[in-house]
């Protein structure tokens, strides 16, 4: 290939993994506009030039104003699936495309070989593109033992409870995120898991793949937000 080829479709496919990278992880969160969030109190992140995929992760903490705290703790959870934000990204949200796609379990390099048609011998497939998803469906907490908590709804024994260390994990003995984790502080921490396991919060996912969670505590005046690809 000649070298002014070779540099083109090196600095295409260069521009290709820095788009989705920015997508994935610098993309401003799709969050209730009522909310107020500007101020940032805390936020740690790992984030890698090559993703998504499982490398890239975000804990931050906003404050919440006070008049919005009052608002909510006021009015609950009617209120928060209520907002006029929500209702509108509800109605111009796009659902994901979901494309289906087949493959033979075992191949056959004979023209012609029965197994090429045999459904049994067919393996069908589907896969869901990036997406990315606004925060709408609004919950109360504590929040229960619930598949979405989950990385992909990936196992992580019976004993697990929601925890960041549950959250952020991919599987059973996963220790890929350990060095993240370390990195929060142990207040802001302390604080998210007495939100997520205590009466008078709120909770919601979305943002990327519907992955990412968003926790308001109007008793704290805070919001966390933990991002994860």
């Amino acid at each position: 290939m000649p070298e002014r080829s070779y540099s083109k479709c090196f600095g295409l496919l260069f521009t290709a993994v820095v788009i989705l990278f920015i997508a994935s992880c610098a993309r401003r969160p799709l969050f209730p506009t009522e909310f107020k969030l500007e101020r940032v109190l805390y936020q740690t992140e790992k984030t890698h030039m090559f993703g998504p995929g499982g490398i890239n992760h975000s804990f931050t903490v906003y404050e919440l104003p006070q008049e919005v705290s009052e608002t909510i703790s006021a009015k609950g959870l009617p209120y928060l699936n209520s907002l006029p934000s929500v209702v509108e990204q509800k109605r111009n949200f796009k659902p994901p495309r979901v494309e289906t796609y087949s493959y033979p379990l075992h191949k056959c390099n004979v023209p012609g070989c029965p197994k090429d048609k045999d459904p049994k011998n067919i393996i069908t497939r589907t896969a869901t593109g990036p997406y990315w998803a606004p925060f709408v469906i609004w919950n109360v907490t504590p929040v229960p033992k619930e598949e979405k908590w989950l990385r992909r709804g990936r196992d992580l024994g019976k004993d697990w409870k929601p925890s960041i260390t549950t959250f952020y994990k991919g599987f059973k003995g996963d220790t890929t995120v350990d060095n993240f984790i370390s990195t929060i502080s142990s207040e802001f921490s302390d604080q998210f898991h007495e939100a997520i396991s205590t009466p008078g919060n709120f909770y919601a996912y979305g943002f990327y793949r519907d992955m990412c969670l968003l926790v308001v505590s109007p008793k704290m005046g805070k919001t966390f937000y933990l991002f994860r690809d």
